[in-house]
């Protein structure tokens, strides 16, 4: 499995993430059918099947179970939308901080 997708898939369940792995590795319908609608990213929310369809364009999109590269262009844009977020979060929180004052 990819290592830069390290961080979305330690967040998964280890059920989970040997459904994940199995689907890498064997492109197995069945683990398909079972990982889609797994929560990849939960702020935004994307579950896996979500974050393919972002991807991956409708002419382009297979009956069936997606290819591993799909996979993992799906799991590098939660990867991206997750950090994203946090980058948001995190400027907003900025103001904030600059303006608290400490009461004793």
């Amino acid at each position: 499995m990819n290592n830069q997708h390290q961080q979305l898939i330690s967040d998964l369940s280890t059920d989970s993430t040997i459904l994940l792995t199995s689907l890498l590795c064997t492109e197995d319908p069945n683990s398909w059918d079972e990982i889609k609608y797994t929560v990849i990213c939960p702020l935004p929310l994307l579950t896996l099947e979500m974050a393919l369809n972002r991807v991956i364009s409708k002419d382009q999109k297979l009956p069936g179970t997606p290819p591993p590269q799909q996979i993992n262009q799906a799991l590098s844009y939660a990867k991206q939308k997750r950090e994203q977020y946090l980058k948001i979060i995190a400027a907003e929180d900025e103001p904030t901080k600059k303006n608290a004052t400490v009461k004793i």
